[in-house]
């Protein structure tokens, strides 16, 4: 390889001159200096056969910019003596009878020649070649028919699910339970123990810092086979209490002693927990929606056919048989009725068979016929032997004398009565209040409560205070006694009552091949197919230049198939795809992680392995689309890989991102990143030009900027452009726009060895701890959070993470850290706009009309946007 200054030396003088054509000898060419008509005259033999550096001398390799090569393959020596490319739609060989290269032969039909080609390429079948460009035929006709058969199939699945739907609704008419039904009854019974609750001054305090108080000295005991009514007025802490003897209000500190047959922590999956929201799975069957619930959290000794059998017994009991296998629906798509959407909600927990229930307000919502079919059902359930509290409010009188104890509170959490039912109008009869005649006896204890009834002393008597010393002084110290005349009625308490234990549900494996098959199930075929539609018409839209080209340009044609990693709409769409994963199932998850019956490995291993198989097929309906667009000569197996990785890498940030954030917040970032992407991936500085673009090319970033390490983007250019490039001659790699391109993006020069850069990509791009995998860390960390309950679990999560990555993901959950995740749990975040209104009717009771308007907030609503 020769070098070359920008002026000549007279070889016979020395002295300085510049050259034309005309002054060369017979057996010279002139070699031009920057693009002007003069230049040095060197030996055609030589120019024919050696490349010739074309820049400034220096001994630093690295310094040579740019780098500049003519002379060799792809060049040849006109009949004026002067070295020229090759031009598009000609090669030129070498004249072996002269050696030297000065023959221009035009490419005939059916040959492709781009320019500065020593030889011709042979067009495939399919493909239309005139010498100078191609057009790939094949493509332009199954590209539309692609379009056209995703468009159809996608409209045949929404229709197919929305005569589901509306069959599901057709059908939803309230079925109320059958009382003759004590199947049910006689085989819970025989597989759940008798539960019975204890709670001794259980008194509850925020951690906001001032230690608000918010329960004060509950007393009392529920016994087996009760059917409990925890009532009060709007913030009075009903839902904060059972929240506290249910192990879920993580967000304060319970002092006093509490316990279940004696066991101060019972497990939480002997524990069945209904939040106030109905919280189901719309996109499957009732039936579907119990089955998986009892799958994954019944003893693992359950055979199959127990198992049936027990959710048939559910859904009888619960009314349901006529909509067993209608889809539930979502809000937008309605599917069975409300009432049944509720029954839904309890039966996910009864199919688990619990050993005692709680539930947050079940009959909100409702219309009286429902209300009182659901009633009828808790009554069912409590003759079976179960144990259920029950949050309610202003229920009608035929639901109310369903109930067999109540534990009534006043404002402040202070406790007004507990003992059963039947006792609360003698109770506060005797405290000097007359209930109206034909009154509901529910809705005249809370005006009680509230102050609202006149009592027979008039004015001097203050209520609630004096309903709280009341209480403190005559019934405090027996509510704890089973025979107190507030218990009078109750069975017999069995003096040996067998304490909770864990319970053993199905192994990990097992775990995931369940959650793996639900949401293989879950997810309806017409959101895939929607998500293809969109990427075929960006893959057409992106790849549609070299078919409108006329000329085959190498700063342009070899890197289209990689346009996408240099725009922000393919990134923007594949994370818009994405979100809903996470983003719809939050409150599904954090019910599920609560429950102890299920793993986050096992709920992430299932989410990720259907979220990667979708993105694979995604995948492909793009890269098909572009590959026989495009035409590269690289095979289509490396277009596709390349491909996937980068999917994969926004697919992670859409998962993270959901989970972590509310889903606006999420849809925000994902719209930002990919704006902000290309400033770090290289794209921006690309092949230089300029001092201000040098900056921001690749082989600059990496002196200056981490962020070049995991930028999918970056190498899924140099994974395919490398690849690319490798199909050609190597003449190719010293054309000018193709080695400036290598150089600045750091894939090497023209002798680097391009298949170890395609390598190089792929192991970046899949196995490194700074690319794909810090993305799903994150996500499994998120799942973790929402399940850990305590700091110092968090801290055995944290060295966990940092010994099984190597210190990347140690890296991104101490970023994230801020987020505050670590400091809150999902239980935290239930129940923060419950705690708000509590706090803020703790501190004013003038503001109660206000609090019972809003009502108390869902156990398990949880609000990640505060996370």
């Amino acid at each position: 390889m020769t070098n070359a200054t920008p002026t000549c030396t007279d070889p016979q003088n020395n002295d300085e001159v510049l050259y034309t054509s005309t002054n060369c000898r017979p057996d010279d060419a002139l070699l031009q200096n920057l693009q002007v008509s003069v230049g040095t005259c060197m030996d055609q033999v030589d120019l024919s056969n050696e490349r010739i550096y074309i820049g400034f001398e220096t001994d630093d390799d690295d310094k040579r910019l740019p780098y500049n090569y003519v002379g060799g393959l792809g060049w040849y020596i006109t009949k004026s003596q002067s070295l020229v490319a090759c031009k598009a739609g000609y090669y030129c060989p070498l004249n072996e009878t002269s050696n030297i290269r000065n023959i221009l032969t035009k490419c005939d039909d059916g040959e492709f020649c781009p320019e500065q080609m020593s030889q011709p390429y042979n067009c495939t079948g399919g493909d239309i070649c005139d010498g100078k460009t191609f057009t790939p035929i094949v493509g332009i006709i199954l590209a539309p028919l692609l379009v056209v058969f995703l468009v159809v199939a996608c409209i045949f699945s929404c229709f197919r699910k929305g005569k589901r739907l509306k069959k599901s609704e057709l059908q939803s008419l309230e079925e109320y339970v059958n009382r003759s039904s004590i199947r049910f009854g006689q085989n819970f019974q025989g597989d759940t123990e008798p539960v019975a609750i204890k709670f001794e001054n259980v008194s509850f305090y925020l951690k906001d810092g001032k230690n608000t108080q918010l329960l004060y000295d509950i007393n009392g005991h529920f016994p087996p086979a009760s059917l409990v009514a925890l009532m009060g007025a709007s913030g009075c802490g009903k839902t904060t209490f059972m929240c506290a003897i249910a192990d879920r209000a993580t967000y304060g500190t319970m002092t006093g002693t509490y316990s279940i047959n004696g066991v101060t922590d019972p497990p939480s999956n002997q524990i069945g927990f209904v939040p106030q929201d109905d919280i189901v799975r719309g996109n499957l069957t009732v039936t579907e929606n119990l089955h998986y619930n009892a799958e994954l959290r019944l003893p693992n000794t359950t055979s199959k056919a127990a198992r049936e059998k027990h959710i048939n017994d559910c859904i009888d009991v619960l009314g349901l048989d006529k909509v067993r296998h209608n889809l539930v629906g979502t809000v937008e798509q309605r599917g069975i009725s409300g009432g049944q959407r509720k029954r839904v909600n309890i039966g996910m927990e009864l199919a688990s068979m619990p050993s005692v229930l709680f539930m947050d307000e079940p009959t909100s919502g409702l219309d009286g016929a429902a209300t009182v079919a659901l009633s009828r059902c808790l009554d069912k359930l409590r003759q079976a032997g179960l144990t259920i509290v029950s949050v309610i409010h202003q229920p009608r009188q035929e639901v109310f004398n369903a109930f067999t104890h109540l534990l009534l509170l006043g404002d402040g959490g202070k406790q007004v009565y507990c003992g059963r039912r039947e006792y609360i109008v003698p109770y506060l009869t005797e405290a000097g209040f007359t209930q109206p005649p034909m009154s509901n006896a529910a809705d005249w204890m809370i005006d009680v409560c509230c102050g609202l009834e006149t009592h027979t002393s008039g004015d001097a008597y203050e209520s609630p205070r004096m309903l709280f010393e009341r209480w403190q002084s005559v019934g405090r110290t027996t509510a704890l006694s089973p025979g107190s005349k507030w218990h009078q009625g109750d069975a017999p308490i069995p003096e040996h009552l067998a304490p909770l234990t864990k319970r053993k549900t199905v192994g990990m494996c097992a775990q995931i091949a369940i959650l793996t098959k639900r949401f293989f199930k879950e997810r309806p075929p017409s959101s895939l197919l929607v998500s293809l539609v969109v990427l075929v018409c960006i893959a057409i839209f992106l790849n549609i230049g070299p078919l409108i080209s006329s000329d085959y340009s190498w700063g342009y044609n070899p890197s289209a198939i990689v346009a996408a990693s240099n725009t922000i709409i393919l990134p923007i769409v594949v994370c818009m795809v994405h979100i809903p994963i996470y983003a719809d199932q939050k409150v599904n998850l954090a019910r599920e992680l609560n429950s102890g019956g299920i793993t986050p490995f096992a709920i992430f291993f299932s989410t990720t392995l259907w979220t990667w198989a979708a993105v694979f097929v995604q995948t492909f309906a793009f890269t098909i689309v572009a590959y026989i667009l495009c035409r590269p000569l690289q095979g289509y197996w490396s277009v596709l890989f390349a491909y996937y990785g980068y999917f994969l890498w926004w697919v992670g940030i859409a998962n993270w991102t959901s989970l972590a954030f509310r889903r606006e917040v999420a849809v925000l970032i994902c719209l930002f990143w990919p704006i902000f992407e290309p400033i770090y991936n290289g794209y921006i500085g690309d092949s230089g030009g300029s001092s201000a673009a040098e900056d921001f090319t690749v082989r600059e970033l990496l002196n200056s900027n981490v962020l070049i390490w995991v930028s999918s983007g970056r190498w899924l250019f140099q994974w395919i452009y490398a690849a690319e490039i490798g199909e050609f001659p190597d003449e190719v790699r010293y054309i000018y726009a193709v080695n400036q391109t290598l150089f600045w993006r750091d894939i090497g020069g023209p002798d680097s060895n391009l298949p170890g850069k395609v390598t190089q990509a792929a192991l970046f791009q899949f196995l490194s701890p700074w690319s794909i995998w810090p993305m799903y860390w994150i996500t499994f960390l998120l799942l973790v959070m929402i399940r850990v309950s305590d700091l110092k679990k968090m801290q055995a999560c944290r060295a966990s993470c940092l010994t099984c990555s190597g210190g990347p993901c140690f890296f991104w959950l101490q970023f994230f850290g801020n987020l505050k995740v670590s400091g809150k749990t999902a239980k935290d975040l239930e129940h923060e706009a419950e705690l708000a209104q509590d706090s803020y009717l703790h501190k004013d009771k003038a503001s109660h009309d206000e609090g019972k308007k809003a009502g108390d907030t869902s156990g398990q609503r949880v609000n990640f946007g505060d996370v």
